[in-house]
């Protein structure tokens, strides 16, 4: 599912424009030091299936937790908005993925990190995958 959520973040030019492509800053569960800024990261939270009593599960729920990283609070203010714009609501097929639907579920903490000096920002999506 995960490499589904980078291809359609690929496909969205005002998020990759703040990202970059080559290579996108946007990586699985922990942020690489001496990262470039502003960066994404993205942890998959517990499958919720939609079971069926004749036989597997054709439709799955995905929750995604989602960490926005930047130098300044407005920067990461801003990825923040743009990613949820670009995102929510989103269709098709991405890495062979096909995604029905994104939902912005929630938004949560947001920080700054004096050791590294950067503002974090947390977001949680919902993504329904047709297997």
């Amino acid at each position: 599912m995960t490499e589904g959520l980078v291809a359609l973040v690929a496909t969205k030019s005002a998020i990759t424009d703040l990202i970059g492509t080559d290579p996108m800053r946007m990586d699985p569960v922990f942020l690489p030091q001496k990262k470039t800024y502003p960066a994404i990261t993205f942890k998959e939270m517990p499958l919720e299936p939609t079971n069926t009593f004749d036989g597997a599960s054709t439709y799955d729920f995905h929750h995604l937790d989602i960490h926005f990283y930047a130098k300044t609070y407005d920067v990461v203010n801003n990825i923040f908005d743009v990613f949820r714009t670009e995102i929510e609501d989103s269709v098709g097929t991405f890495a062979g993925v096909n995604i029905d639907h994104v939902w912005f579920v929630a938004s949560g903490m947001e920080d700054y990190i004096d050791d590294y000096k950067y503002w974090t920002k947390q977001m949680e999506l919902k993504i329904a995958v047709k297997r």
